[in-house]
């Protein structure tokens, strides 16, 4: 088909009434499943391969316009007495969820909070970050999610740029933020202890330092108040205001993970979180009311406050809170906490398979291996797989793929639908272009090129970035928006989307062979020596790359070495200049990502030398 076809045909698309683009689309999966005959376009975008392993109910259904707390509210209004929470021991019903959102809520608007008003969290995941996240919402608000554990000027940046009225902040961190809270734009400082639903005892035992310290503040003047004070104060509001829906209105704020630069504040709308939690309703994904989720995705990322705590809640779900993750110690948090559902990094399921003390048990009743944050390559997804089944006849694991600008999740494998290296199929109600690197030219099947992926509702904007903003919210040639982010990759011709990598990180050899890193870990992993790597491009005369390894405990350096050439050659990848790097541990990012940044950083340095 010539381009000037495609284009015309897209435009036709593109304006089709809302009903009419899904019938089309259940059109389409009848005919990806062979229903009805005919060619196919030979464009991933305008064939939607994928579309046969939705259902139609799946393809036709709608998000309902609601804002994010009614969106919780309505599909647990008849399930009151379920358990919604579980926070070490104490188990919390959405009866009471909702009696302490609505708490927070009056005394939010108590504190004169209104509507529209940013409001920041920066704190881990505890039951009362997640009244605040829901009842900000409910009041009309904006949630400002921060990252705790960055610099105190990277926090300073975070409440200015979003001009953050008030702050909740973690009860441990209260001095530092104390320290540069005069040159923000909040007025406001509350105290949030992460013992607050535990029994007095285990508060002391958790933090005896923090209890003590905090029992001795409550007694004295301070510049700011306490959590359980702060909700004393909405007592006086006799009701809460009728909820007020609006389309694409500033809901949360988030922020990306700086992989490509200096973080970016994320705004995202009701619609785009509701829209993730019902693309997975409609995703074939097998669930009961009661399972429970193990979360132990932080709330200030997208992904946590999204899938972690939102999506489970509205499905129903126990939410089993773990506000402090070490992806080290995944054998023994499992082993604490039964759960149905999870979602990890690739380094957890890395760390899982090489660690001690799991037993069968501990897996009994999985149905959910969610895989995302970090792309997991082909061999490691292999090798995962296979030592879950050989040991504990498990699920597969679901990797997906996603972005902050999204609200998260674009697309996942599931059950039945695993091709290795592959972060699966679009969910329902997505789509996704390949375009020729920096045109918009789109290309078939099996090409690399820029992914953009095309969601009903994207962010709104990159706060006070509007190039940016522009830059990543491409508009196509159908008018269609579709955000766009620097990552490579391509479509087969059975719907899999497959990412490559960021042109960033790209390796050049001296030939002007353009090689992905994924490509190069992939031939270290099949020698079967390493437990995880990353490769890193460089620009030196004599080096091309580094590779970085961590090596299994059985493994002889040698060997690896000798093991790795050769499936190079196998790989089709000749002529690369690299060096080895051994390490006794990767270093990642506060999302769990590898830390490529920091990788590249330090092989320079060493190239300097």
């Amino acid at each position: 088909m010539e381009k000037k076809d495609l284009d015309q045909l897209k435009r036709k698309i593109a304006v089709l009434p809302e009903k009419e683009k899904k019938l089309r689309d259940v059109y389409l999966s009848q005919f990806a499943k062979g229903e009805i005959q005919g060619p196919i376009v030979g464009y991933p975008s305008i064939d939607k391969l994928w579309q046969k392993h939705h259902s139609a109910t799946a393809l036709l259904s709608s998000v309902p316009k609601q804002t994010i707390y009614e969106f919780l509210y309505e599909n647990n209004k008849d399930h009151l007495n379920e358990f919604a929470i579980k926070y070490y021991g104490k188990q919390i019903t959405y009866q009471e969820l909702f009696q302490n959102i609505d708490a927070c809520a009056k005394a939010l608007i108590a504190s004169g909070i209104k509507k529209g008003d940013v409001i920041g969290i920066c704190a881990p995941t505890t039951p009362e970050s997640i009244y605040l996240f829901y009842a900000i919402n409910r009041i009309g608000a904006v949630s400002n999610l921060i990252d705790i554990r960055k610099s105190s000027a990277d926090i300073e940046y975070c409440l200015n740029i979003a001009n953050t009225k008030a702050l909740f902040v973690y009860d441990g961190q209260i001095d530092r933020i104390n320290q540069i809270i005069d040159k923000t734009t909040v007025k406001e400082i509350i105290a949030l202890s992460p013992t607050i639903s535990l029994e007095t005892y285990k508060q002391f035992l958790a933090d005896p330092k923090q209890y003590i310290k905090n029992k001795k503040e409550k007694e004295k003047p301070r510049s700011y108040r306490f959590y359980e004070e702060f909700i004393s104060s909405g007592k006086k509001i006799a009701k809460l205001p009728p909820i007020e829906y609006q389309e694409e209105q500033l809901s949360l704020i988030e922020y990306t993970s700086g992989t490509t630069g200096f973080p970016k504040a994320v705004g995202l709308c009701n619609e785009t979180a509701n829209s993730k939690v019902h693309q997975y309703m409609n995703n074939g994904m097998i669930y009961n009311r009661g399972d429970i989720y193990l979360d132990i995705i932080p709330i200030f990322l997208a992904f946590g406050a999204i899938v972690g705590i939102h999506l489970p809640l509205s499905m129903g779900l126990t939410d089993d809170l773990i506000p402090a993750f070490d992806y080290k110690k995944i054998d023994k948090i499992m082993h604490q906490h039964p759960a149905q559902h999870m979602t990890l990094t690739p380094a957890s399921y890395i760390e899982l398979i090489h660690g001690k003390g799991i037993s069968k048990q501990d897996f009994k009743d999985k149905r959910t291996w969610g895989c995302g944050g970090d792309g997991m390559n082909a061999t490691t997804e292999m090798v995962v797989n296979q030592k879950l089944h050989e040991q504990y006849s498990c699920q597969k694991v679901a990797n997906g793929y996603g972005a902050s600008e999204i609200g998260a999740p674009f697309s996942t494998e599931k059950e039945g639908v695993t091709e290795p290296g592959s972060v699966g199929i679009p969910l329902p109600g997505n789509n996704v272009v390949i375009l020729k690197h920096g045109t918009q030219e789109e290309l078939g099947y099996n090409e690399v090129g820029d992914i953009c992926m095309i969601v009903e509702t994207p962010m709104l904007q990159y706060l006070n970035q509007p190039e940016l903003t522009k830059k990543a919210k491409l508009k196509l040639v159908d008018g269609t928006v579709g955000v766009m982010l620097n990552d490579a990759g391509y479509i087969d011709l059975e719907g899999n989307l497959f990412v490559k990598g960021r042109w960033d990180d790209v390796i050049q050899s001296k030939q002007g062979q353009l090689i992905w890193p994924v490509d190069v870990e992939n031939a270290a992993v099949k020698t079967n020596q390493v437990k995880i790597c990353a490769a890193v491009p460089v620009e030196s005369e004599d080096t091309d790359c580094y590779l970085n390894v961590v090596l299994d405990k059985k493994s002889n350096p040698e060997i690896f070495k000798e093991k790795f050439e050769h499936h190079l050659v196998l790989g089709n990848i000749e002529n690369l200049k690299y060096n080895i790097e051994i390490l006794k541990e990767m270093p990642l990012t506060s999302s769990g990502k590898i830390d490529r940044g920091l990788l590249k950083k330090q092989a320079y340095q060493k190239i300097k030398r």
